[in-house]
């Protein structure tokens, strides 16, 4: 399967994986799938995502478990997801974790 249509399809899943939730919204965040160990600890992802956490003011938040070792991309959004949360907690901008949006790391292919 080519990249760019295994990309279209995640899209579309997580569109509606989202409506099954109840979110509201989907936000891509624009980094390269596939290369997200390599971007997603760069300060100003850390920053978008803690801006977007504070902007939407989830009750929850669903992520990748930490356990999934088949994709090193699936334990680096669920490590970046709780170090902004712990992150927040901290210094008091966090107090909880139906989500009312979904933000997704991967950019759309279009």
């Amino acid at each position: 399967m080519k990249k760019t249509h295994t990309v279209e399809v995640r899209i579309e899943e997580s569109r509606n994986a989202s409506k099954v939730v109840g979110a509201k919204d989907v936000i891509f965040l624009g980094l390269d799938d596939m290369k997200l160990k390599e971007e997603i600890y760069r300060p100003e992802v850390a920053k978008t995502l803690k801006n977007l956490i504070k902007k939407h003011k989830p009750t929850k938040i669903f992520t990748h478990s930490s356990d999934d070792n088949l994709y090193a991309d699936h334990v680096a959004v669920n490590e970046i997801v709780f170090k902004a949360i712990q992150d927040m907690k901290k210094d008091g901008s966090f107090d909880t974790i139906v989500a009312t949006h979904s933000i997704y790391i991967t950019k759309p292919a279009f």
